[in-house]
């Protein structure tokens, strides 16, 4: 792959952010009916997405390829429920590559990217929510296909 580089997003990149995201909440909504997103829903992603490349809470990172955003992942620091010792966790709550570059690695990089970010702000635990259809999907491929996931 030619010149894919995973860097911090910036204002300009945050309308292709925010069309991604709906995009995310559509293939959701595919899934699970429950996710459908409301009419405000790009609304919100943008005006959200402008405080967060802002925030020291919050990483938004893209790929970049060539000077075209293929994808972007978003990690957030989150408190935990005062009953735990550990006061603080990180959250990977969105990662997302188009098509068309899929299963290619940039996934896995954009990961890679986040979990540095939060072992830089001292974090030790890192958590990720997955619906259990997707989890479902992930195994049938596995078994059908294990190198191709």
């Amino acid at each position: 792959m030619e010149s894919l580089t995973i860097r911090d997003a910036t204002k300009e990149d945050i309308q292709t952010i925010a069309d991604y995201c709906i995009a995310l909440l559509e293939q959701h909504y595919e899934l699970d009916t429950n996710f459908k997103p409301n009419d405000k829903a790009r609304e919100s992603y943008f005006s959200f997405l402008i405080k967060a490349i802002k925030s020291d809470e919050n990483k938004v990172l893209v790929a970049d390829l060539n000077n075209c955003v293929i994808g972007y992942a978003l990690g957030e620091i989150k408190k935990q429920p005062p009953v735990f010792a550990l006061e603080k966790y990180g959250f990977i709550s969105d990662v997302y590559v188009i098509d068309k570059y899929r299963k290619q690695g940039i996934s896995k990089q954009l990961f890679g990217e986040l979990y540095l970010w939060f072992k830089k702000k001292g974090l030790s635990l890192v958590e990720l929510s997955v619906h259990l259809k997707i989890k479902v999907l992930l195994k049938l491929g596995k078994k059908r296909d294990s190198n191709n996931i």
